[in-house]
Order: C-alpha cells, then sequence, then structure tokens
C-alpha cells in the first residue's frame, strides 16, 4: 500500500465554510462548487451535525429553491453513485485488512 497523508481541516477551517456556505444560501447566490457540497453533506447524511433542525429546514428550503435545475439532479445521481462506489470499496478494504 501506498503511504498517504490525511490533512484533517482545523476548526477554524470548517467554520469559514459553513458561513460560506449559509451566507450563499441566505443570500440566493449559491456557487456550483457550494451546491456540490451540500450534496455530498446530503449524501453522507452530516447536514444534522451541522445545523439545528430548525436552522437545516430553513436552509433545506433556500437550496431546493435555488437549485430546481437539470445540473442539480444529474450532480445528485453522481453523488449517489460515488457514495454507494465509496461504501463497496470501504468494504473491500475492511475485509481485506481483517
Amino acid at each position: 500500500m501506498k503511504p498517504h497523508t490525511i490533512y484533517e481541516p482545523r476548526e477554524t477551517s470548517r467554520q469559514a465554510v459553513k458561513q460560506q456556505l449559509v451566507q450563499q444560501l441566505e443570500t440566493g447566490q449559491l456557487t456550483p462548487a457550494n451546491a456540490n457540497l451540500w450534496l455530498l453533506l446530503r449524501q453522507q447524511a452530516a447536514l444534522p451535525y451541522l445545523f439545528t433542525d430548525q436552522r437545516l429546514a430553513t436552509l433545506t428550503a433556500a437550496f431546493t429553491q435555488q437549485t430546481a435545475d437539470p445540473y442539480t439532479a444529474t450532480t445528485q445521481a453522481l453523488v449517489q453513485a460515488a457514495g454507494e462506489i465509496i461504501q463497496m470499496k470501504k468494504f473491500e478494504m475492511d475485509s481485506w485488512l481483517s
């Protein structure tokens, strides 16, 4: 196996990304990169860990309103497929390491 360096973001970096995402959702200027981030976080069921239930409902409504286009539907399908592939690879690696 090749050695890999795993970089873990600092808390200030996490907060900056979270603030940028929220700001873009609230102002109606969501970038494709942050739309993809939202989709990835949603796919991994991570959004409830980042936002309260009320805040998440508001942000989800803003996301849905801003992304009613074919691009987002295609991206969501790709994110879902990638998530399944990653999960399968993880199980393969876990069984290989056992």
